[in-house]
């Protein structure tokens, strides 16, 4: 039997969106038979046969590369989207269960793509076409969480991703999550994570340094 492994390094917040499913979707089984796993094994087949000999290797038509460094994130794609499908059905609350309502959808969707923006439950519910009760009742069924604590979750694990990267400095951090100040933004980070911005960059460069990332030396500089 063949057998392929590998691993993905995630970037901030292991805890918060797609990730908080992630151990209902830790292990792919070869036992499931519809379509579905039909095409992850096809990816899984693409993937174990780009990893042959040097010399096969050599042999391949040009671009195998770029094929095979990308075929594992093909992988890991199809087995997030057949949880999610599966998800969506189930009746445990989560952001991908809100995407099944249309209403709702739109909200999740406005946020993200303005997480800065000064939201309001007004607001929202106006992007939902829904009157504030009736959507923050059913934001709360479909999410599992208020539709400001999840907006709130959104922005932290935003802003720890940057703190991640290095690239910005913390009062941007801060702006772009939404906050006028830092250090009103530093305090919400600490409630969010246990950490402040600077102790949560460092233990993140750490943590990536350790599992043999070669950016992390280049993020912590």
């Amino acid at each position: 039997m063949t057998e392929a492994s590998g691993r993905f390094l995630y970037a901030a917040a292991p805890g918060y969106g797609l990730w908080s499913a992630a151990d209902s979707m830790a292990r792919a089984s070869r036992s499931m038979s519809s379509r579905r796993s039909g095409r992850l094994a096809g990816s899984s087949q693409r993937l174990r046969s780009s990893s042959g000999s040097s010399r096969r290797a050599m042999s391949s038509p040009q671009g195998w590369r770029l094929s095979a460094s990308r075929m594992g994130e093909l992988l890991l794609v199809n087995i997030l989207r057949e949880h999610l499908l599966r998800a969506i059905g189930a009746t445990e609350a989560g952001w991908w269960r809100g995407l099944s309502d249309p209403a709702i959808a739109r909200a999740i969707a406005a946020m993200h793509r303005e997480p800065a923006r000064g939201w309001s439950v007004e607001a929202l519910a106006c992007e939902a076409a829904m009157s504030r009760s009736r959507f923050s009742e059913r934001f709360k069924t479909l999410v599992g969480d208020a539709p400001m604590g999840y907006l709130g979750g959104h922005r932290m694990a935003l802003a720890a991703e940057q703190l991640e990267a290095g690239h910005q400095p913390l009062a941007k951090v801060a702006q772009d999550a939404g906050y006028e100040s830092d250090k009103v933004f530093a305090r919400a980070f600490r409630r969010w994570s246990g950490l402040s911005p600077t102790a949560y960059a460092k233990r993140e460069v750490a943590r990536r340094a350790a599992m043999g990332n070669p950016h992390a030396a280049s993020a912590a500089d």
